[in-house]
């Protein structure tokens, strides 16, 4: 899966936004409407997801999503570890280990 499918995945099940709806020039805050908590909650995810740290610096309240994926795919690897088993679930929930 691409960066961008997880990002729609988890935007759509925890914030229930139209996976449809959601563009690489959308900005998270102000197109998607999502609050701060909100985007902190989705830059966590990809991080946990893909086992690794995005400097504070590139993370503006005018960031979009397009702007993300890049940031996620021009990160050096690192080595997934547990994070490569973190799956998402339904909306109120943000993530689960897989057993």
């Amino acid at each position: 899966m691409t960066t961008f499918t997880h990002l729609c995945r988890y935007i759509n099940q925890q914030f229930t936004l139209p996976v449809a709806g959601i563009k690489l020039s959308h900005r998270l805050q102000k197109d998607l409407r999502l609050n701060e908590i909100e985007v902190t909650e989705v830059v966590v995810f990809l991080e946990l997801l893909f086992g690794l740290t995005l400097p504070d610096e590139a993370l503006t309240t005018s960031l979009s999503v397009g702007q993300l994926c890049k940031l996620i795919e021009q990160h050096p690897a690192k080595e997934q570890g547990d994070s490569a088993f973190l799956i998402y679930r339904n909306p109120r929930q943000v993530f689960s280990r897989a057993s």
